[in-house]
């Protein structure tokens, strides 16, 4: 068995296939995790970029540590990487993940593993009608205001956490009455208990959520729903995609008119 495990998160642009050869480890930060395993962070680059970060972990540590510290330490580091280096940092992002990459080698030094072209299908075609429907649907003040709460909910730089404040605020403004809205909602509440992100119904849970994501905290002691400490990060991905089912949905019952979201683009 290689001796290293090695995780790589690719930053966006992806490098091209001519420069990869110039893609080399500029910075390792080794430290030690509270068992005391070293685990390194790398950041793999040229001189004036930085095109991969990666977290080399020894490859007898258990799946479950690994995955914990190398979510963790790149959702660190991205955050590190925006302050210090550059504000518009990204991981290459599909839909509403990214794409990670893994190998296990002899060698500590990590080298970066792939050639990595993301293209638009050959075959796509734009809907236009859909287009029209949306902008000519919801030319009103009130509208504008849920379609930018649920664009929001698209932006790949905008952390997943506040992606949800953003669809939780769009289902209050949409539907304002709380008895309406826990009304409607009872649709949702099987997908929502398999999410297990909550012990209350969906109905009833949205202040709590609300609270743990934009305060970390929330009355009876549930943990954070803050992205880059969130221990099942899959869960807030998953709740994600059920509230933008649900705004998506009530917006094209309410506004009369066909209403569909490209899931696949990057949000």
């Amino acid at each position: 068995m290689a001796q290293y495990s090695h995780h790589f998160l690719p930053l966006s642009p992806p490098v091209t296939g001519e420069e990869l050869k110039n893609v080399s480890c500029q910075k390792r930060i080794p430290f030690r995790t509270n068992s005391g395993i070293e685990v390194v962070v790398s950041l793999l680059g040229r001189k004036h970029t930085i095109d991969a970060i990666a977290v080399s972990t020894p490859s007898s540590m258990s799946t479950g540590d690994r995955s914990k510290w190398v979510r963790m330490i790149t959702n660190h580091m991205l955050t590190t990487l925006r302050l210090a280096y550059d504000t518009e940092a990204n991981a290459i992002r599909l839909g509403d993940g990214l794409i990670s990459l893994a190998n296990e080698t002899d060698s500590h030094i990590p080298h970066y593993p792939a050639d990595i072209r993301v293209m638009a299908p050959s075959d796509r075609v734009i809907d236009f009608d859909n287009i029209a429907s949306i902008f000519a649907g919801t030319m009103d003040p009130a509208k504008m205001q849920i379609l930018a709460l649920l664009m929001e909910a698209q932006v790949p730089a905008i952390p997943v956490h506040y992606k949800v404040l953003s669809l939780i605020r769009a289902l209050e403004v949409l539907l304002p009455d709380p008895v309406d809205r826990q009304k409607y909602l009872e649709k949702y509440e099987l997908e929502f208990a398999k999410i297990e992100i909550s012990e209350r119904p969906l109905k009833n849970a949205l202040p709590e959520l609300r609270t743990r994501c934009a305060h970390g905290t929330s009355r009876g002691g549930a943990p954070p729903l803050v992205a880059p400490i969130f221990a099942e990060l899959d869960k807030l991905v998953e709740l994600l995609r059920l509230l933008r089912r649900a705004v998506v949905g009530r917006i094209g019952s309410d506004f009369g008119i066909k209403f569909e979201v490209n899931e696949s683009s990057h949000s």
